[in-house]
């Protein structure tokens, strides 16, 4: 799926700086390039946050190739 097509599923918003989210997204970060890095495999991009927004819940983390549920707690000192 590419273009316009990626966002006809879900419901979408505009943030900041224009760019689409996904509505009910457990964090959104909307950030602005300041610069790029290349090297000879991989571009790093280096971003200013613009607007953040997120929301209480268990995050969904790919590791070694599979989905897994993410549980945080605080720590202690």
């Amino acid at each position: 799926v590419s273009g316009a097509a990626r966002f006809t599923a879900g419901r979408w918003d505009t943030l900041v700086t224009g760019a689409p989210a996904l509505i009910g997204a457990m964090a959104v970060l909307d950030c602005k390039v300041e610069t790029t890095v290349e090297s000879s495999d991989a571009h790093i991009i280096i971003g200013r946050v613009m607007a953040y927004r997120g929301q209480e819940g268990r995050p969904l983390v790919s590791f070694g190739g599979k989905m897994l549920g993410c549980d945080f707690h605080e720590a202690t000192g």
